[in-house]
Parts: structure tokens; C-alpha cells; sequence
């Protein structure tokens, strides 16, 4: 342990999480080796994993589909920048190459969907899709478009600190496939651990905490940042009387018995005429609306009090009533958890990684207020 605590190094790559704040994770060798050799056992098609390689360099993704196909001995897909930001270009890589696996932000697959539909074309060689970045959502174009090739969906999840930790695979009757996926259960030997009272241990059934992550998956910590480093990457007893570890990854999960579900981030809670509040809760309520593809909820700071945002998306050819976004919310929502303003966009903003752009989302709302006042 000692050595994969300081090195040597795979790979830096920046993050500033939810935060805004840029840092530089240092990850070391041992966590690619054994993700990339946990894919190749693992992979269960009937076609060599041929992997399309779109992801941003700016997201670890791109060493996880690089790492996964070259120990496969599979053909590795590289498209340019240009090319992996428009889906109906993607989709006619994918059946020129015959490509089997992608990997991609939620995002991505959202567009790849869209696109696959508006297109009414298929995509044959293709028999899975990981998604990661944020949480996944399944609307009605992603349902048709795995529907009509037979293909397994992979929700991963995992911060850049530690890369992949859990996954949760999507398979059979989509009908049956749950609007907000678990990010399911353990990968390689990450162990998914909550903090009680000093100690570390398991998560017990239906419980409610931050996920603190360790194994060999954790990594070095922050480049040139010994203080960030020694907050999030800390050595912490355990009850079985070892000490591990571990990455404090600030999300908070619930653990249903079988599977964790993704909650939210803990600086992403907001506080709502003394309430709190979980803007995934309302996203979600929004996104069973018929014909929202995507939504995002954001608090804006009015005078003194907090004031919840709703952005959303259409599906192709939808038509959405705001009166029904009000009604869906006003009943399956407590009236301090309805927001007070809803925004239709044609596409949510999105970070380089793919992941939504909630600071974005938050101005434009700012620049709304000022331009009515």
C-alpha cells in the first residue's frame, strides 16, 4: 500500500467536482490494471469488445475504454473531436466499424437516442453501452433505441479520485428498466464503506450516509494539494480493527439491501424556506412527465431566500404542457419542493466532461431575473 500511496503515477487528470475549484488528481498504475483485467473477464458478447473511443481527454473514461480493449486484444475506435459531438456521425461510425462497446457521459447516450430515433436506423454490431458522469436518467428514446439492439446499458459510477467503483447493468425488457437506475454494487475490490462514530463500516439496509470509498482503486490524492489530500484521503479504523485507506467522496447514497442508489451531492443540497432539499427528487418527478427528455433543477438565491429552477428538455416531436409540469410536481412533491420557475431549452448546457452545467443554469436564471426587473 505504501507504494500505491505515493506513486508511481498512471495518470493526472483535473477535476473541480461540484465545487468549481480545480485540482489535479493523481492516480497510479494499480487502479487501470485492475479495472481494465475486470472488463476483459467480464465481457459476455458474442463479438470481440471493439471499442468506439469518443470520450473527452478531460474525462477518465478515455483511459478506461484505452485500458479495457487493449488487454481485450480488441480493436480500439478513435474519432476526433468534431466527430464525437454529433450522434448521427457517431452512429454511422459505429455501423462502418462495427463497433461493440462504447463508453460515455449520460449525455452522450441521451443524444445517441435521440439521434438513433429521429434517424430510424439501428445499430446491429452494438451490444453495450457504460455510462457514467452523472446520474443516469431512462427516458422513452433511450428505452427504444436499447429496445430495438438488444443492448445492455452499464450505469457506473465512480468520482476521478478513485475512477469506477460500482456498476449496475441494464438488461432484457426495458418496459422494466427503472427511470433512475442504481448505481448498483461494488467493482474490482472497492470496498463501499459510511463513517459512524469514528469507524468505518459496511452500509446497513436502508441506510443514508456518505459513501467513503477504499481498496486499491483509491487514488495518490491531489497534485501539489497536501492539505485537500490529507481531508479527502485519510487513513481511518475500521470496526473489524484494521485501519484502510479510503476516499471521502462527499456523495450521499442509500443502500437498499441489495444495490446503492445515488442520492446526491452533499454541496448540492439546498435549503428551501428551512427545508432541505435534494434536486434530484424534483428532476425526477419532472423527468416522468410525457415528452421530457432530460431536466435539471437549480437553486437561485432571491433576496435572502432560495428559490428552486426547473430546466427541461423535449423529446422529438413532443409537445410539453407547462401546466402538467406544475400539476405532476404539485402532486408528487411537497409545496416547498415545487419550483417556482420552469425553463423549456432545446439542449441543457454541459461541462467538457459531459456532465450538466448547473453553474450555467444558475446564471442564466440570474440574467433571466435581471432582464424582467
Amino acid at each position: 500500500r505504501d507504494e500505491v500511496a505515493t506513486g508511481p503515477l498512471c495518470y493526472v487528470i483535473p477535476t473541480s467536482g461540484s465545487t468549481g475549484a480545480p485540482k489535479a488528481v493523481a492516480v497510479p498504475p494499480v487502479v487501470l490494471a485492475y479495472l481494465g483485467n475486470w472488463h476483459v473477464r467480464r465481457w459476455s458478447h458474442d463479438r470481440p469488445p471493439n471499442t468506439l473511443h469518443m470520450s473527452s481527454i478531460g474525462f477518465d473514461m478515455v483511459y478506461e475504454d484505452t485500458v479495457a480493449t487493449w488487454l481485450a486484444g480488441a480493436s480500439l475506435i478513435v474519432v476526433n473531436d468534431q466527430d464525437r459531438l454529433d450522434p448521427f456521425t457517431l452512429i454511422d461510425i459505429i455501423r462502418e466499424h462495427e463497433v461493440a462497446r462504447l463508453f460515455q457521459p449520460v449525455v452522450g447516450l441521451h443524444g445517441l437516442a435521440a439521434a438513433a430515433c429521429v434517424a430510424g436506423v439501428r445499430t446491429p454490431s452494438l451490444r453495450e453501452i457504460s455510462v457514467a458522469g452523472e446520474q443516469l436518467v431512462i427516458n422513452e428514446e433511450v428505452r427504444k433505441f436499447c429496445a430495438d439492439g438488444d443492448l445492455t446499458l452499464v450505469n457506473q459510477y465512480g468520482p476521478s479520485e478513485t475512477h469506477v467503483v460500482t456498476q449496475y447493468r441494464l438488461t432484457g425488457d426495458v418496459a422494466e428498466w427503472p427511470d433512475r437506475p442504481p448505481i448498483g454494487t461494488a467493482v474490482v475490490d472497492a470496498e463501499l464503506l459510511c463513517l459512524v462514530d469514528g469507524r468505518l463500516r459496511p452500509f446497513t439496509v436502508g441506510e443514508t450516509r456518505e459513501l467513503v470509498i477504499a481498496g486499491n482503486c483509491v487514488g495518490v490524492g491531489y497534485a501539489g494539494d497536501d492539505v485537500l489530500t490529507a481531508k479527502k484521503f485519510r487513513d481511518v479504523p475500521h470496526q473489524d480493527g484494521r485501519v484502510r485507506r479510503c476516499y471521502f467522496s462527499g456523495d450521499l447514497v442509500t443502500f437498499d439491501g441489495a444495490d446503492f442508489h445515488f442520492v446526491s451531492r452533499l454541496d448540492d443540497q439546498l435549503k428551501v424556506n428551512g427545508y432541505r432539499v435534494e434536486p434530484g427528487e424534483v428532476e425526477s418527478v419532472i423527468a416522468q412527465v410525457a415528452g421530457v427528455r432530460r431536466a435539471a433543477v437549480v437553486g437561485v438565491k432571491v433576496g435572502a431566500s432560495t428559490q428552486l429552477a426547473a430546466y427541461y428538455t423535449r423529446a422529438s416531436g413532443a409537445e410539453v404542457c407547462r401546466d402538467d409540469l406544475i400539476r405532476s410536481c404539485d402532486f408528487g412533491l411537497p409545496r416547498f419542493m415545487v419550483p417556482r420557475h420552469f425553463v423549456e431549452l432545446e439542449e441543457l448546457p454541459s461541462t467538457r466532461n459531459g456532465k450538466i452545467d448547473r453553474a450555467k443554469l444558475r446564471e442564466m436564471m440570474q440574467e433571466r431575473s435581471m432582464s424582467r426587473g
